[in-house]
């Protein structure tokens, strides 16, 4: 109801332009955000922050946020009633524990809201994001095949990317991940690549293959690799703060949680 009454006060606001511009310029850096956080768990990063997609991908968020916001207000009006109105009562400790709970959220609130979305923000990127269809500002993958130049042929022939049948200029369907402007990030089963954009000509799509077989594995590809990649840079994160520790105290012990082949 609180953002209904928002939205009402904004339409109705003089202000019409600059709270429009405001509102696109969050929904663009979340979205930028959202992005490149799902990116950089498949080994990369898009420097390019115009995008349309990128609003629509903060707008979805946005709504999701406020979603998931009002089911935790209410589990925590739940929560809070039921430790307050039982618990606290009951003991000395507990009430206690409630005065200092209150007075940490007081002077903290802002911290634990920055806190929160951090990590609201990491998990949507990584584990909902790649399911959600671009339509609707999500990152789920499309199935499409490229049309390639004679100068691109032998690069994915070499990346074992068949042609399609009776098209010599036409690959398969492939999962296609990522358009930048200058590079295409497609996935495959054992890896995931960023092709030049200037090898391809154009995109096309065979029939008959995109909906049944293709598409739910580009999803679990998607789910798999980004999965992966956030494993991996929170093993090398962890390694090189404990490595830090260890070292900044003097204790001769280095960590690896990476493994090597």
């Amino acid at each position: 109801m609180r953002v209904f009454n928002l939205i009402v006060k904004i339409l109705e606001s003089k202000n019409l332009v600059l709270y429009f511009s405001i509102i696109s310029i969050t929904l663009l850096v979340f979205g930028f955000v959202i992005w490149n956080v799902y990116l950089y768990t498949l080994g990369f990063i898009e420097d390019e922050i115009i995008k349309a997609r990128f609003i629509i991908t903060g707008f979805f968020f946005f709504f999701l946020t406020i979603i998931l916001f009002s089911i935790l207000k209410v589990l925590g009006k739940l929560l809070s009633y039921f430790f307050i109105n039982i618990y606290c009562h009951a003991n000395d400790f507990g009430l206690f524990f409630k005065k200092i709970g209150e007075r940490m959220f007081k002077s903290l609130w802002l911290e634990f809201v920055f806190l929160f979305l951090i990590i609201w923000i990491i998990i949507y990127s990584v584990y909902i994001f790649p399911s959600i269809p671009l339509v609707i500002g999500g990152g789920q993958p499309r199935s499409l095949s490229f049309l390639v130049s004679d100068k691109g042929l032998g690069l994915l022939k070499s990346l074992e990317i068949k042609m399609g049948a009776n098209a010599p200029n036409q690959t398969e369907n492939i999962c296609i991940a990522y358009e930048g402007s200058n590079k295409v990030i497609i996935l495959r089963e054992g890896r995931v690549l960023a092709i030049n954009r200037d090898l391809i000509e154009g995109f096309g799509s065979l029939p008959g293959f995109k909906d049944v077989v293709l598409e739910p594995n580009c999803v679990a590809y998607a789910r798999a690799w980004s999965r992966q990649g956030l494993s991996s840079q929170l093993k090398v994160f962890v390694t090189a703060i404990f490595n830090k520790t260890t070292n900044t105290l003097g204790i001769p012990i280095r960590v690896l949680l990476i493994e090597q082949n």
